[in-house]
Formats: structure tokens, sequence, C-alpha cells
């Protein structure tokens, strides 16, 4: 099995993008897809779980602190 890369927030971000976009194309929820993965897939949960928590709390974030997350440093004008 190939190694996974370190992930960081951006990947994060995009990896729950594009399981959102694959179950769209299927027609599904991305909890269904996501839970019929996990059935084969066990070892991964915990780390998916995190991910997933840390991308609800940037979608529940504050303009400012979603750029901080990303790393982007807002300069004020």
């Amino acid at each position: 099995m190939k190694k996974q890369k370190p992930m960081n927030f951006q990947d994060k971000l995009s990896l729950i993008q594009s399981a959102c976009r694959v179950a769209d194309f299927w027609g599904v929820e991305p909890a269904d897809l996501v839970s019929w993965v996990a059935m084969s897939k066990k070892e991964k949960v915990e780390e998916w779980n995190e991910i997933a928590e840390e991308v609800e709390i940037f979608r529940k974030a504050s303009f400012e602190e979603r750029a901080k997350m990303l790393g982007v440093k807002l300069v004020k004008k």
C-alpha cells in the first residue's frame, strides 16, 4: 500500500469537497458514500472523522478565522 503524504488544511478541505462531488455524481448522500467505503477501509475511519471535524469547524468559522486556518494573512487598508 502506498504511504499517504501528510495533509495540510487545504488538502483536507479539498478531500471533503471531492467526496461531496463524487456522491453527487452517483446521486447519493456523501455520508452514504463514506459509510460504504469505511466498511472496507476501517483503518481510515478515525482519520476521516478527524478531517471532517476540522472542516466542520472551518465551515462555522468567521471569515478571519477561515483565512488564518488557510494560512492567509489579511491586510487592513
